[in-house]
């Protein structure tokens, strides 16, 4: 939606309190309308020198008209002058902004576009047109009148300190925002959102990787995001993947006609590049993953066409429908994880005083820093996971821990409302996480069989792995490996050893922390510190 902003009053120039002026929307400006768009009043060249940027400064000052110097003369100078060179060098550095990168680094002094303010969620996007030789200002989202049209400064996707010390440092000023303001867990929600874009942004870049929907975590459509998205085409193209090829072309060229309008370069590329039926060099192109553009499925609903467009595998049962859960009262699925905001004090919920949260680590993960991982519950319903046990979240896991099918264990997990995202697990300690080397299944499994064949009964009689005999324990032998079950002979040992799988779990059940999940007490431990739990046969 293209239509500027000078002659059908769609915005005004007005003092802002703390920011001197700034533009403000008359009336509600659409998303992807041109607010503006105009030819600098002067422009230098970045690599020039401080005296030849002053010199040609000076002169084009100097061949202003009346007006425009006026209007030049109008911008803040926050530096002191001697005299009309120093003073007009003052309100160039003050004021200017970066007009265009190619072919030659220039930064300008625009009548309008220099009068607008810095907020670090932007809601408009600037850019130089090199057809028309004109900066264009764009509505990045639905702008509501009497709501002042900012851009950013420096880029988003640096985290809360970082952007705050930069415009300390360029910009002289204190940036008290929207997304500045934020209550700290919110903000360091944001922090680790946009941590995670970067290092996805990157890994799509360098390692052929087609990006995942996080991106829109956010809800930001912005430079960033058209970049990645654009990036996404050009690979599916030069895979032979015509279909997703063309699809991501449309969305980039979307996403670069609400930033740019219709009338840009780049806007142009990637629209005639959705259009074409046959956009590349088949000889300089790999066909592992040949489509036509016919091959676009038809009929999909949005989350359906999305695992079609990023290549997702279909979530696979983790647990078998209707299996027994053994131990319901502390291994929770998700849903049944009580919410932060109904944990007690002393760490108890409502109805428990202890639970465990148990995830299967999916295929489609990706390990970024900070951490995020996809799992599994024991319902077979998807959740995920977010590390904020330190600056990089995360790190405390090795690459060995991370493998698909291998198990989470989280002690007193929580359900979490994100701000940027779909509920899920805020991890902050790292004592109450634990990984486990199997399947969410086989761990269900083993706590039914060490519960019916670890667990003492009256008298201490115990029960034979092998031949599921009641007898004294004295009288029989324990496993030595694992100490987790008890046998009436070499016999019963070898049919527990073999016939009933104890030669593949003996390995497993050797590590206490998981013989403890299964055998502690839970209903009776006052305080957990996490793991390694402190004990295997009692409270810990």
């Amino acid at each position: 939606m293209d239509t500027t902003g000078a002659g059908n009053a769609m915005y005004a120039v007005r003092d802002i309190p703390g920011k001197g002026k700034g533009l403000v929307a008359t009336r509600n400006i659409p998303k992807g309308t041109r607010i503006l768009s105009e030819r600098p009043l002067i422009h230098v060249p970045f690599d020039s020198s401080k005296e030849q940027r002053k010199t040609i400064i000076h002169s084009q000052v100097e061949a202003l008209n009346k007006k425009e110097r006026d209007i030049f003369l109008s911008f803040p100078n926050r530096y002191s002058f001697s005299d009309s060179a120093t003073r007009y060098s003052g309100i160039f550095k003050t004021s200017s902004i970066l007009s265009h990168s190619k072919p030659q680094k220039t930064f300008a002094i625009f009548p309008e576009a220099c009068r607008i303010n810095h907020d670090c969620d932007e809601n408009a996007f600037h850019d130089w047109n090199c057809d028309t030789q004109q900066q264009t200002v764009h509505a990045m989202r639905d702008i509501e009148g009497g709501e002042e049209i900012t851009i950013a400064y420096i880029p988003f996707f640096n985290d809360h300190q970082t952007r705050r010390k930069q415009l300390k440092t360029d910009y002289h000023f204190t940036c008290r925002c929207r997304a500045c303001s934020l209550p700290d867990e919110v903000r360091e929600e944001r922090d680790q959102k946009i941590s995670q874009f970067v290092f996805l942004g990157a890994l799509s870049k360098d390692s052929h990787y087609i990006p995942d929907p996080i991106f829109g975590g956010l809800s930001r459509e912005d430079r960033f995001y058209a970049l990645i998205i654009s990036e996404a085409a050009e690979f599916c193209i030069n895979m032979c993947d015509l279909a997703r090829g063309r699809v991501f072309a449309q969305k980039a060229a979307a996403v670069w006609q609400t930033l740019l309008g219709s009338d840009n370069p780049v806007t142009k590329r990637y629209t005639t590049m959705a259009c074409s039926y046959s956009t590349h060099d088949e000889s300089k192109t790999y066909r592992v993953w040949k489509t036509a553009v016919t091959d676009i499925p038809q009929g999909l609903g949005p989350d359906d066409f999305d695992d079609w467009l990023f290549k997702r595998e279909k979530p696979r049962l983790v647990v078998p429908v209707g299996a027994t859960i053994e131990h319901p009262d502390f291994f929770s699925p998700f849903s049944e994880l009580p919410h932060k905001n109904d944990v007690r004090g002393d760490g108890a919920s409502k109805n428990r005083r202890h639970w465990c949260f148990l995830g299967e680590i999916s295929k489609d993960n990706l390990f970024m820093i900070p951490m995020s991982i996809n799992v599994m519950d024991m319902y077979n319903n998807k959740t995920k996971v977010h590390f904020y046990t330190s600056k990089f979240g995360g790190t405390e896991l090795k690459p060995h821990h991370q493998r698909p099918g291998s198990t989470v264990a989280i002690l007193d997990a929580t359900q979490y409302t994100f701000r940027f995202g779909p509920p899920g697990i805020r991890h902050q300690d790292q004592r109450m996480l634990k990984v486990f080397p199997l399947p969410l299944a086989q761990i269900l499994a083993l706590e039914h069989e060490v519960r019916s064949f670890s667990t003492s009964q009256k008298n201490d009689l115990r029960r034979c792995h092998g031949c599921d005999t009641v007898a004294i324990s004295s009288s029989m032998q324990r496993c030595s490996k694992c100490w987790s079950f008890w046998y009436c002979s070499k016999d019963c040992q070898m049919v527990g050893w073999i016939t009933k799988g104890h030669k593949l779990n003996c390995k497993f059940l050797r590590d206490p922390d998981l013989r403890g999940l299964f055998l502690t007490q839970w209903d009776k431990v006052k305080n957990c510190t996490g793991f390694p739990l402190k004990g295997v046969d009692g409270p810990c």
